[in-house]
C-alpha cells in the first residue's frame, strides 16, 4: 500500500457547510490503487475508468462507516449530487442526525479526519499481464493490472485510511508525497518505514478479508508480514468470510452476527413476524433479557456472570459502555427500533392512498413550482419571425417540522424481563405518530387553507367547491368529474381533463360509497332497473374516520396524484418512519428514549382536488 504523507494539515475544511450539515468531497480517482482480487486470491493493481461508473438512479449513496454494511447503525449519512469528470468522482457528504452521523460530522469539521473510500460491483475489466501494454479510452497501460472498464458504485466510506489518497474531503491542502513500493522495495529504507509498511499492508489485508479484530492482533503482536499473510489465509480458511466483487467486502465480525441473531429473536419473542431473519436468531427467541445481557457480557468482556444477580447483570451491561454497535444498549435500542418499525407498519391510516411522497434535505423553506401549460403554436408567414412564448408559474412553499416525545423504561422492568415494555411503548408512540400525521393531511381538506394565490384550497373561484352541498349520488358524482376535467390552466382556457381517481369519504358515508362505486347498475328508481351505473369500478373509495369529527356529509375527490399534484406529504431525508435513539440514565437507573419524527404537508395544486359540502 503507497505511503502517505499530508502536509499543511488544514484544521477545518473550508468546503464545510453548517447550514447543511454538508461537505464537498472526491469520492475516488483513476490512480491505481492495490486491491485484492478474489478470483485470483492475491492482490492487484487497478485502475478505475471513471467514464464507466454507473451512477444510481436516484442519485442517493449510503455514507457507511469503514465499509460496515450490515446494520443500519452503520449508515452516518449519504452522498449526493454526484459527479463524473475524466479522472474523478466528487460528491457532497451530508451527516445524518445521530450519534454516528453527529461524530463524524465533528471529526471532520475539526480537522480529525479527511479520507474517504468506495465500495463498488465489477461489470466488466481488463486484465494485463507482466509487461503487457493497452491503450483503453485513450489512456494506456501496463501491466501487471487489472483496469475496471465498467463498475457500479454501492457506497461511500469515512475511512482513516484510504487506500486512493486522493479520496478526500475538499477544503484540505491535497498535496501529497507518494512512494509507490509495490516491484521495487527501497534497500534503505529505515526501520520506522518498514515498520509503517507491516502495519499498513496487514490492516489493509485484514481489512478486505472482514478480519478487523484478528489484524489489529498480528500488528499488536509484531507479527512478521510473510507470515502475517500465511496466517491470515488460514484465518480466511477457518473462518469462511464472504467474498466478492468490489473493493472492500467486509465480514461480519461475532459481535455483530450476535446482535443481529439477539435483536431477531427477541422482535421474534414479541409476537412480530419477520420476512427475513438472522442466522442465529432462533437461539435468542426464548431467552430472556437478563440471559441475553449474561450471554452479551461474556462474549464481549470474556467476564463470567455465574455469580452475578439478576440485577447486577442489567446494570453492569447498560453502563459498560464502549459507543459501538457491539454495547447491549444498542442491541436494545435496534430491539426498540425494529419494534417501532413493525408497529408502524400496521398502525391504520389512509393519506398514503391519495398523496404524493416527497423528500427535503433540511429544515429550510421548501419550495414548490408548478408551471403553467406552455402556450398554444401559431401560424408563422413566410419570411415572418417566431415570436417567444413563456411559461407561467404558481409556487406553494411549506416547511419540514420536527415532532417528537420522550419517555423511558425502568431498571427494574429489564431485571423483570418485561419485554411487554418494549411492545407497549412501540405500539402507543408509533400509533401517535402515525395518527398525527394522517390528522394533519385530512386537516388541510377540512380546514381549507389559502393557497399562494391567497384562495382557499376549495373556493368556487377554483371551480373545485360545489355550489350547495348534496348527498353523494351519481349526478352529484356527475357535476363533481365534470368540474375537474374542465379545470383550466394557469394561461390557457384549455380544459386539462383532470380524471378523478379517489372517493373520499368520512365513516358515515362508507357503505353509500361502496355501493356506488361497486354496484354495476343503476342505483336510483329513475335509472330503471339494470341501466349501467357510469361510476362501477371507476373510483378508490377512501375512508377517514377523522373526517367525521368536523362533517358527516361532506366528501371528496382527488385525482391520481402520480399524474396530477393534490397534497404533498414530504419526509426529511427520506425517512418515513419515526426514529428512536436512546441513553441510558445513570442518576435514575432508567433507560431513556427520544421518539423523532420529521416531515412537512402542503396543498400543491386545487385543481386535483374537489369537495361537495354534503346535503
Amino acid at each position: 500500500m503507497p505511503k502517505l504523507t499530508v502536509r499543511n494539515w488544514t484544521a477545518k475544511p473550508s468546503t464545510y457547510n453548517p447550514d447543511k450539515r454538508s461537505v464537498q468531497a472526491v469520492l475516488a480517482t483513476d490512480k491505481p490503487v492495490r486491491v485484492f482480487d478474489f478470483l485470483r486470491l492475491e492482490p492487484v493493481t487497478e485502475s478505475l475508468l471513471m467514464a464507466g461508473a454507473i451512477l444510481p438512479d436516484n442519485g442517493n449513496l449510503p455514507l457507511l462507516d469503514a465499509h460496515q454494511r450490515h446494520s443500519s447503525r452503520n449508515v452516518v449519512g449519504s452522498c449526493r449530487n454526484i459527479k463524473v469528470s475524466d479522472d474523478h468522482l466528487s460528491g457532497e457528504v451530508f451527516f445524518s442526525d445521530d450519534r454516528g452521523g453527529r461524530d463524524l460530522e465533528s471529526k471532520v469539521r475539526d480537522g480529525h479526519l479527511d479520507s474517504l473510500s468506495i465500495g463498488y460491483e465489477i461489470l466488466d475489466q481488463v486484465d494485463l499481464s507482466d509487461g503487457e501494454s493497452k491503450t483503453i479510452s485513450n489512456k494506456k497501460f501496463t501491466g501487471p493490472a487489472r483496469v475496471t472498464t465498467s463498475w457500479k458504485i454501492k457506497e461511500v466510506s469515512a475511512v482513516p485510511i484510504a487506500a486512493d489518497e486522493n479520496a478526500k474531503i475538499r477544503g484540505y491542502d491535497m498535496n501529497t508525497d507518494t512512494q509507490n513500493t509495490e516491484g521495487h522495495q527501497d534497500q534503505t529504507l529505515d526501520a520506522v518505514q518498514l515498520e509503517r509498511k507491516r502495519c499498513e499492508e496487514i490492516t489493509k489485508m485484514c481489512d478486505i478479508a472482514g478480519l478487523h479484530e484478528f489484524g489489529a492482533g498480528l500488528v499488536s503482536r509484531g507479527v512478521p508480514l510473510d507470515q502475517a499473510q500465511e496466517m491470515i489465509w488460514k484465518e480466511m480458511e477457518r473462518t469462511n468470510p464472504p467474498m466478492g466483487p468490489g473493493r472492500i467486502e467486509s465480514g461480519k465480525d461475532e459481535i455483530q452476527k450476535f446482535t443481529d441473531a439477539a435483536v431477531d429473536g427477541q422482535v421474534m419473542r414479541a409476537g412480530y413476524r419477520l420476512d427475513r431473519t438472522a442466522a442465529g436468531a432462533e437461539d435468542f427467541r426464548h431467552m430472556s433479557i437478563v440471559d441475553l445481557a449474561r450471554e452479551h457480557l461474556e462474549r464481549s468482556t470474556r467476564e463470567s456472570t455465574r455469580n452475578m444477580t439478576p440485577s447486577k447483570v442489567i446494570s453492569k451491561a447498560m453502563t459498560a459502555r464502549t459507543h459501538t454497535t457491539s454495547d447491549f444498549p444498542y442491541i436494545l435500542e435496534n430491539i426498540g427500533n425494529k419494534m417501532l418499525l413493525k408497529a408502524y407498519e400496521n398502525a391504520p391510516s389512509t393519506f398514503q392512498q391519495w398523496t404524493v411522497e416527497g423528500e427535503a434535505r433540511d429544515f429550510k423553506e421548501l419550495s414548490r413550482v408548478q408551471l403553467s401549460e406552455a402556450e398554444d403554436l401559431e401560424l408563422v408567414g413566410e419570411a415572418a419571425e417566431y415570436r417567444f412564448s413563456s411559461l407561467g408559474e404558481r409556487k406553494e412553499t411549506f416547511a419540514i417540522r420536527k415532532y417528537g416525545r420522550l419517555f423511558k423504561i425502568s431498571w427494574e422492568s429489564l431485571v423483570n424481563d418485561d419485554l411487554g415494555a418494549f411492545d407497549r411503548i412501540a405500539r402507543a408512540f408509533t400509533g401517535s405518530a402515525r395518527r398525527g400525521l394522517n390528522a394533519a393531511v385530512y386537516k388541510i381538506l377540512v380546514d381549507s387553507d389559502p393557497m399562494a394565490d391567497g384562495i382557499d384550497l376549495f373556493h368556487s373561484a377554483h371551480d373545485n367547491l360545489a355550489g350547495s352541498g348534496a348527498t353523494l349520488s351519481v349526478a352529484t358524482l356527475t357535476a363533481a368529474r365534470k368540474a375537474m376535467r374542465t379545470q383550466k390552466g394557469l394561461q390557457t382556457d384549455y380544459p386539462l381533463n383532470i380524471e378523478p381517481r379517489h372517493l373520499i369519504v368520512p365513516a358515515e358515508l362508507e357503505t353509500a360509497a361502496d355501493q356506488l362505486v361497486h354496484t354495476m347498475t343503476g342505483l336510483e328508481a329513475t335509472e330503471g332497473a339494470g341501466a349501467h351505473n357510469p361510476f362501477y369500478q371507476k373510483l378508490n373509495v377512501v375512508t377517514e374516520p377523522y373526517l367525521d369529527q368536523h362533517s358527516s356529509a361532506a366528501w371528496y375527490l382527488a385525482a391520481d396524484s402520480t399524474r396530477f399534484d393534490t397534497i404533498e406529504v414530504a419526509y426529511l431525508d427520506g425517512q418515513k418512519t419515526p426514529f428512536i435513539d436512546e441513553d441510558w440514565d445513570f442518576t435514575s437507573d432508567a433507560w431513556n428514549f427520544k421518539i423523532r419524527f420529521c416531515w412537512g404537508i402542503k396543498a400543491l395544486d386545487h385543481r386535483g382536488l374537489y369537495k361537495n359540502p354534503g346535503e
